[in-house]
C-alpha cells in the first residue's frame, strides 16, 4: 500500500539512482569498516540518535527552518525505517515519516563498496534507488539528490532478528502418487484444477496440494464466508503458495490475499480452496489458481486458450477486453467461461439482450470471479462454473502475465454454505451452554 511521501527534499525518495556525496558517503579510509555481501542480509533500522547527530552536525545553524523541522521529527519519533536485506537479493522496506507508511518490495545489491536498494513505488508507477555505504556499524543510506550536501540517514543491523533461509519449492510430502486421484464418489470427468475437485475433502485437497511442485508453503485461515466461527476451530480456506513466509514487520509489503492469510511474498503460484462443513467434516466448494508468468519464459495467450479448450472442452463465453455479458473485464484480457445449469446441461448465450434468460445467463457467468481476492456472488440458479482470465504482458500482449481461474458449483455452494452456518451457530452456542454450564456454581 503505498501513499504520499514527505515533499521535504531529505524525505523524498527519488526515481532515479540516487549516488551520496559529502563525508558520510565516502568510501571508508579503512579495509576494517568495509562489509561484504554476506554481511549484509539482515533487518536493518534507523538509528535516530545517530541520525539526529550528523543532522546537527553538518547543520550547525539550528535556525535553519528545514534543520528545525528535520530535527523535530527524528526527535518525536514520528521517522522510522525498516529494510530487510534478505540472501536471494530481495530487499522488503517499510518506511514510515509524517506522510504515511511506504512499504514495497524491491531489490539490493553490494558492488564495489557500495549498498544499492531498488524498490517500485505509487503502486509500480516509478521507481526508487537508495544507495550508500557500511562505515563501522552503520548503514548510511543518501536519499537526497545528486548534489545536495545533507548527511545520510543512519541504520544498523537488529541482531535480534534473523533472515532465515527460503524453503525450496514442493513436493511437501514423500508419499506422493504418481498422479491425483479422482475423490471417492466424484463424478466420472469431472472437471478439476492441478488435481483439485469439486466435493474434496480438507485432508483430500491436502494431499494434492502439498505434492504440488510450485508450492512452498501451505496456509489456512477459519472462515472464507461468514463473520464469526463462533469459537469453533474451522478450516474455511486454504492457500498453497510458491512465496516465502515474511517476518512480522514486513507484512505490509507482503501479500496475504485480502487480510485472510499469513504474509508471503514473491509468489508465482497460488491456489484457494474454500470450504462449507464442521472440523472433520470440510467439502471443498470452490477452487481458484493463480499463476504469474516471467516474461522471459511466459506461454503466449493462444497456446494457453488451445490448452484449456483441451482440457474443458468449448467455452459457452470467449472473449478478449469488452464483451456485453462480461462485468468489468481487464483491458486486454482474455476471458473463457464454462457454464452449466443446476441439471448440469451447458448453458447457452442467449441471442437477445434484454430477456430473463440473457439475465440468468449473466448473473452464472459473472458471479464467481476468476481473482480469489475480489468480490463474489453465487446463485441457486447456476450449476458448474469455470472461468479463466489471462492478463497479457504490457510490453508483449502476444505473452501470457497472468492466468486467473475459479471452478465451483454455485447451487451446491449456496445450498452447502447455508447448512454450514446453521451448524456453526447451533454447535458454537452448544459449546458455550457446555462452558458456562461447567463454570456455574453448584446448587444448595
Amino acid at each position: 500500500m503505498q501513499r504520499r511521501l514527505f515533499a521535504v527534499s531529505w524525505f523524498t525518495l527519488a526515481v532515479f539512482f540516487l549516488t551520496g556525496c559529502g563525508s558520510e558517503s565516502s568510501s571508508p579510509s579503512s579495509s576494517s569498516s568495509r562489509s561484504t555481501s554476506s554481511d549484509m542480509p539482515g533487518v536493518w533500522e534507523i538509528d535516530r540518535n545517530a541520525t539526529l547527530a550528523a543532522l546537527k552536525e553538518s547543520s550547525p545553524d539550528k535556525s535553519d527552518p528545514e534543520t528545525m523541522m528535520r530535527t523535530r521529527v527524528l526527535e518525536s519519533g514520528g521517522m522510522d525505517w525498516r529494510i530487510s536485506l534478505h540472501r536471494d537479493g530481495t530487499a522488503i522496506v517499510v518506511m514510515l515519516d509524517p506522510s504515511g507508511k511506504t512499504a514495497s518490495i524491491g531489490t539490493w545489491e553490494q558492488k564495489d563498496g557500495r549498498v544499492g536498494i531498488t524498490y517500485p513505488t505509487r503502486q509500480g508507477r516509478a521507481v526508487a534507488s537508495l544507495t550508500g555505504t557500511v562505515q563501522g556499524q552503520h548503514l548510511h543510506l543518501r536519499v537526497e539528490p545528486v548534489g545536495d550536501k545533507q548527511p545520510a540517514v543512519l541504520l544498523t543491523k537488529n541482531a535480534t532478528i534473523a533472515i532465515p533461509e527460503a524453503a525450496a519449492s514442493g513436493p511437501l510430502r514423500k508419499d506422493c502418487p504418481a498422479a491425483a486421484a479422482a475423490p471417492a464418489g466424484s463424478e466420472s470427468g469431472a472437471p478439476d484444477i492441478v488435481g483439485l475437485r469439486i466435493g474434496m475433502s480438507y485432508d483430500e485437497v491436502s494431499s494434492v496440494v502439498e505434492c504440488l511442485d510450485d508450492v512452498r508453503v501451505v496456509q489456512t485461515a477459519p472462515l472464507w464466508v461468514g463473520k464469526s466461527s463462533y469459537g469453533i476451530p474451522t478450516k474455511g480456506a486454504l492457500r498453497a503458495t510458491s512465496g516465502i513466509p515474511c517476518l512480522e514487520h514486513e507484512a505490509p509489503a507482503c501479500d496475504t490475499a485480502g487480510g485472510r492469510f499469513p504474509p508471503v511474498r514473491n509468489a508465482s503460484s497460488e491456489y484457494f480452496v474454500a470450504f462449507t462443513g464442521l472440523p472433520g467434516e470440510e467439502v471443498a466448494r470452490v477452487i481458484w489458481r493463480r499463476t504469474l508468468f516471467d516474461e522471459s519464459a511466459s506461454q503466449t495467450i493462444a497456446t494457453l486458450t488451445a490448452a484449456l479448450s483441451d482440457k474443458y472442452g468449448a467455452p459457452q463465453l470467449q472473449a478478449v477486453g469488452n464483451h456485453s455479458r462480461l462485468n468489468r473485464p481487464r483491458p486486454g484480457a482474455t476471458n473463457m467461461v464454462w457454464a452449466r445449469d443446476p441439471k448440469g446441461q451447458p448453458m447457452v448465450e442467449p441471442k437477445q439482450q434484454f430477456t430473463s434468460a440473457a439475465m440468468r445467463f449473466e448473473q452464472c457467468v459473472n458471479g464467481p470471479n476468476p481473482v480469489f481476492t475480489a468480490r463474489h456472488s453465487w446463485n441457486s440458479g447456476c450449476g458448474l462454473t469455470l472461468r479463466a482470465e489471462i492478463v497479457p504482458h504490457q510490453n508483449n500482449p502476444v505473452l501470457a502475465r497472468e492466468l486467473n481461474m475459479v471452478l465451483l458449483h454455485q447451487a451446491d455452494l449456496f445450498h452447502g454454505n447455508r447448512q454450514f452456518q446453521h451448524a456453526l451457530k447451533l454447535r458454537g452456542e452448544e459449546e458455550a451452554r457446555k462452558k458456562q454450564g461447567a463454570s456455574a456454581p453448584p446448587k444448595l
